[in-house]
């Protein structure tokens, strides 16, 4: 396929672009770190992305990291456009959003990070040949680059679909009969096999309830463009190798764990002779679709042995919530901390519970792990340890729990970054919303937080954001909803009902003050 004419189907039908967690600076940093190598300073680094689309992914980046610079190129020239109409309403000095060829990107910048997301696979491969070497040519000597890509085998099963719809939708002229006439073949095999028990029949019912979440700009590119080019992982490492690169390790770090193998297939793991057979294996093992793989320069030696000790080298940040309110810290009683998606971390150890409850209450910022034993011993009713030994005991105990949890709890849940993340708690008399939140509660009802997480709001939240422009005090923004019931433009309501004159006042008051305080925790206050 010609660049023109992916062009044209990009620019046709958009592939929406949103955050990623898994891209940001902050956790290619850390990952590095963790492997024990250099990692770039987050907040002055240079960051490009290959593929920006709108620029979604990017731009919040900018916003929350002022003192770093990004540069995103893509093909797509109304998506370019679309994304710095954002920059243009947020005045951001700091990125500049491009469209260009990937294959006359020549740029002589060197980049902290480059990120390429959802291009790789994609792609033909004199392009994915040009990715590897802008990523070897334009990347700092402790840099990491990011690409995401298709793998085998479990691409065989989704390929097979996949030409099964290029076959059926290859009658119909226009891209968005193809959309329509593929997911018709996608629901007609689904019911044909409906109450089959066997692997292809359970497979296509599986894929069907995973296409249906799924817009029709990712339907489109994922499995109706030309190019889709999935590859082993092995295949990938060989070919990054060729242009003096290496494997560091996955985004996901979670996936880097055996922890979900038998112990039978872990202690085969063990004997493989390097990391990439041991990657490898695990592929097959799990049948895995998709990688989001880092790479380095060459000359870097990661080490894979993670140490408890190494969490000094972190600032953490927890989401976990304590399951109760009243945790007995002083005994063995188990207590339970949860996950945003409602998995849970359960310890019996005292110090544990109270380190644990110390970065609940500290978030949304991080602490070291000095502060987290001053804090947990000042929970517990001791003094913080003075000798040189036993501070690297209770920095030992800890941190293997925070690393563990790290690396197998789902992302997001505990965060490790290599610089301090403070975000304004408090909220002021006439509280401000970053600029890029208040402009994406009105138009996609969803904002980005400094931890590049989507958050979707409710309708509540969708129209308080935008008065928080640090102008106007809580006492008017109180006003405004009233005025807003007063002219039947919004509806309060009391337990599921609208409620009663005589509570609205008292029920939006409650609204405004809780939904501050969640933004608050979120870190999307300015200070």
């Amino acid at each position: 396929m010609s660049q023109t004419l992916q062009s044209n189907s990009y620019n046709e039908i958009p592939y929406e672009s949103f955050p990623f967690q898994q891209t940001h600076p902050d956790r290619l940093a850390t990952i590095a770190k963790l492997f024990g190598l250099q990692s770039p300073n987050v907040e002055t680094c240079k960051v490009l992305e290959i593929g920006c689309a709108s620029g979604n992914n990017l731009i919040p980046m900018a916003e929350y990291l002022p003192k770093a610079n990004f540069l995103g190129i893509d093909l797509s020239a109304n998506q370019i456009d679309e994304g710095n109409k954002l920059l243009k309403a947020l005045a951001l000095t700091n990125i500049e959003l491009r469209c260009q060829d990937i294959l006359n990107f020549n740029e002589e910048t060197k980049f902290d990070f480059i990120i390429v997301h959802g291009i790789y696979s994609w792609v033909p491969a004199p392009v994915q040949e040009k990715i590897l070497a802008i990523s070897k040519k334009n990347l700092s000597p402790d840099g990491v680059a990011y690409i995401s890509y298709n793998v085998l085998p479990g691409w065989h099963m989704r390929g097979m679909i996949r030409d099964m719809m290029l076959y059926h939708s290859g009658k119909f002229p226009d891209n968005d009969s193809k959309i329509k006439q593929a997911k018709a073949l996608l629901e007609f095999l689904s019911k044909s096999v409906q109450g089959d028990k066997n692997p292809y029949g359970m497979f296509l019912q599986s894929e069907l309830e995973i296409l249906k979440k799924q817009n029709d700009g990712y339907f489109f590119h994922e499995f109706l463009e030309e190019n889709n080019f999935p590859v082993y992982f092995h295949e990938f490492s060989s070919a990054a190798n060729r242009h003096g690169l290496k494997y560091l390790g996955d985004s996901d770090v979670r996936t880097m764990s055996t922890r979900d193998l038998t112990p039978e297939a872990q202690q085969l793991l063990t004997k493989t002779p390097s990391m990439i057979e041991t990657e490898q294996y695990m592929d097959f093992l799990r049948n895995r679709m998709f990688r989001t793989s880092l790479i380095v320069h060459d000359n870097k030696n990661p080490v894979y042995n993670l140490n408890s000790a190494a969490i000094v080298n972190f600032n953490v940040t927890s989401n976990l919530t304590p399951a109760e309110q009243n945790i007995d810290l002083h005994s063995a009683n188990p207590a339970q901390f949860i996950t945003h998606d409602g998995t849970t971390i359960g310890t019996t150890e005292p110090l544990i519970k109270a380190a644990l409850l110390c970065l609940f209450e500290s978030s949304p910022n991080s602490m070291t792990t000095a502060e987290i034993i001053e804090g947990a011993c000042k929970k517990l009713g001791s003094k913080p340890p003075v000798a040189a030994e036993e501070i690297a005991k209770l920095t030992a105990q800890i941190g293997q729990t925070l690393i563990t949890a790290y690396t197998s709890l789902p992302a997001g849940s505990l965060e490790l970054t290599t610089r301090p993340i403070k975000r304004s708690s408090l909220i002021s008399l006439k509280p401000r919303a970053f600029k890029l939140a208040q402009i994406q509660a009105g138009m996609i009802g969803m904002v980005t937080n400094p931890r590049h997480q989507m958050i979707r709001l409710g309708d509540f939240e969708k129209v308080l954001l935008p008065m928080l422009d640090g102008k106007t005090t809580i006492t008017e923004i109180n006003k405004n909803f009233k005025d807003l019931v007063n002219t039947n433009k919004i509806v309060v309501k009391d337990n599921g009902i609208q409620a009663e004159p005589n509570r609205v006042r008292e029920i939006i008051q409650q609204q405004v003050e809780n939904a501050l305080k969640i933004l608050a925790k979120n870190g999307m206050l300015v200070d």
